[in-house]
């Protein structure tokens, strides 16, 4: 098991130097992907000689039984044998040679996951960040919601692009919240992503059965769902709070949570499902499917 996982290792290093130095089509240095072959197909050895040995000598495999299993595969219940894994091993790098091929041809995916709607980008107002631990940020591709770790944008809605945003570190905003300070020349209307998720480290829409007040300034509502992906982080919801003119201090509670733009008052905001959910082909999941 332990050659097992050393060869993958060695395969997932190389797949990951070709995902962060593919260009935005996927295209990039096949030769790094073909090198992780040899080393995937020498993990495969490895584990079908594990499977052999364990076939008629092992009832099963003690930490992999319960059904909340996760790794290597959901349910412990069916893949709870070294042997019930190997098909699905066998059928991961069957899939990779196979996409490998076709990109060999010239054959990738479409980016069928970017942004149908073509809408015009919302106008950014004026406003100076007073906040020492954040900063500004272009909304756009490849730049990082989170100040403390890797977390690019993979997806947006087209009405996002260009605003100018505010990120800070994940950790603080998780154990102490964030405050956000900021002065605004103009009665304007603050953009901010809740993640799409539970998860205790991110912040959630506040409930008006426990928090008379959560919709004083609007922003209760999602305005833009689906409307954003980021690396390591869930999809995004965007909400519309208003604010006046002058210096505010915005603290919504602990979590993680970004500013996406700052808009003028009065501007229309049409709210939609811009259906930016589910996986990005820039993760290269598809690679072993």
């Amino acid at each position: 098991m332990t050659m097992c996982y050393a060869k993958k290792l060695e395969a997932a290093y190389r797949i990951l130097r070709y995902k962060y130095t593919m260009d935005e089509n996927l295209r990039g240095d096949l030769s790094l992907l073909e090198g992780a072959l040899i080393p995937w197909e020498e993990s495969m050895d490895w584990y079908r000689k594990l499977a052999k040995l364990t076939d008629r000598t092992y009832l099963y495999a003690n930490s992999m039984q319960t059904p909340q299993r996760k790794i290597p595969f959901p349910n412990g219940e069916i893949f709870g044998h070294w042997t019930a894994c190997l098909p699905k091993y066998e059928e991961e790098l069957a899939n990779f040679r196979k996409h490998l091929e076709e990109m060999k041809q010239g054959i990738y995916p479409g980016n069928e996951t970017d942004d149908a709607v073509e809408a015009e980008p919302l106008p950014q107002a004026p406003f100076t960040l007073l906040s020492e631990n954040c900063e500004t940020y272009t909304i756009k591709k490849g730049e990082h919601v989170f100040t403390d770790m890797t977390s690019p944008i993979l997806t947006l809605a087209s009405e996002l692009k260009g605003l100018t945003g505010i990120r800070f570190g994940l950790g603080e905003a998780i154990t102490d919240g964030m405050k956000v300070k900021l002065s605004l020349p103009q009665d304007s209307q603050i953009l901010l992503a809740y993640m799409n998720a539970k998860a205790i480290e991110w912040l959630q829409v506040p409930d008006l059965e426990t928090n008379t007040h959560a919709d004083d300034r609007g922003g209760l509502a999602v305005v833009f769902a689906n409307a954003m992906q980021a690396e390591s982080c869930p999809d995004m919801n965007i909400h519309v709070f208003q604010y006046e003119k002058g210096t505010h201090e915005i603290y919504m509670g602990t979590g993680g949570f970004t500013i996406v733009g700052v808009v003028p008052a009065g501007v229309p905001i049409n709210g939609r499902n811009a259906g930016l959910s589910g996986e990005t082909l820039d993760k290269l999941d598809w690679l072993y499917e």
